[in-house]
C-alpha cells in the first residue's frame, strides 16, 4: 500500500533523534540513558528503564524495581537501591537476606530477620542465636540466658519442666525424658 507504518519499523518518535523504538508501546522510547548524582541516583533519564514493562519505565535508583507505584514490581524505596523482596521491594538490605533493613530485627545477620519478643535472639530457629522461648514475657526481656529464656522460662535440665514448678531441676539428662510431673525422675 505504500505507507511505511510503526508496525513496518517506522520511527515512534520521529521529532526527537534518541528515541526511535517502543517496544512495549507506553510512550517511552526503548533507548534509556542517564547521568549519575553524586548520591548514585540516575539523573537526565531519558527512554525506558523497563522497555518490555508497560507499567513501568523509571528507575532512579537503578536496583531494577519501577519508579511508578501502581505498575509492576514497583520500588518501595525508589530514592534508596536495595535488593529486599519479603517485607518491600528495592529497599536496602545490608545482609541480603530479603527483609528490608527497616524490618530486619537483625540487619547484618542473613539467618535471623524476626525477633518478636524482642529479647536479642531471633525467631528462626535454623538461624544464628535462636531464640528456645519465642514468647518470653514482656518484663523478662532483658534478663534472659543465652538460649533467650526468661527466668520463668527457663529449664535447666531440659526435662519439659520449667524450673519455676520443677522440684528438681537437676535431673541428669539420661533421666530428663521421663520424670514425673513434678520434675523429678525415681532415682531423685
Amino acid at each position: 500500500d505504500g505507507d511505511w507504518t510503526i508496525t513496518d519499523g517506522a520511527d515512534v518518535f520521529p521529532l526527537d533523534a534518541a528515541q526511535w523504538v517502543d517496544t512495549d508501546f507506553d510512550g517511552w522510547g526503548d533507548n534509556h540513558s542517564f547521568d549519575l548524582d553524586g548520591d548514585g541516583l540516575r539523573t537526565n533519564t531519558q527512554g525506558d528503564a523497563f522497555p518490555d514493562d508497560v507499567t513501568q519505565w523509571r528507575d532512579i535508583d537503578g536496583d531494577g524495581y519501577g519508579d511508578n507505584p501502581t505498575g509492576d514490581l514497583a520500588d518501595d524505596c525508589p530514592n534508596a537501591a536495595g535488593n529486599s523482596t519479603e517485607d518491600s521491594l528495592g529497599c536496602p538490605d545490608r545482609d541480603s537476606d530479603g527483609w528490608s533493613d527497616s524490618a530486619d530485627a537483625f540487619p547484618d545477620e542473613v539467618s535471623q530477620w524476626a525477633d518478636g519478643d524482642d529479647d536479642g535472639y531471633g525467631d528462626n530457629w535454623n538461624g544464628a542465636s535462636p531464640d528456645e522461648c519465642i514468647e518470653t514475657p514482656y518484663g523478662e526481656r532483658n534478663d534472659v540466658n543465652s538460649k533467650g529464656c526468661g527466668p520463668s522460662e527457663r529449664d535447666t535440665d531440659t526435662d519439659g519442666i520449667v524450673d519455676s514448678n520443677d522440684f528438681c531441676p537437676n535431673t541428669p539428662i539420661e533421666e530428663a525424658p521421663w520424670v514425673h510431673p513434678d520434675g523429678c525422675a525415681e532415682s531423685e
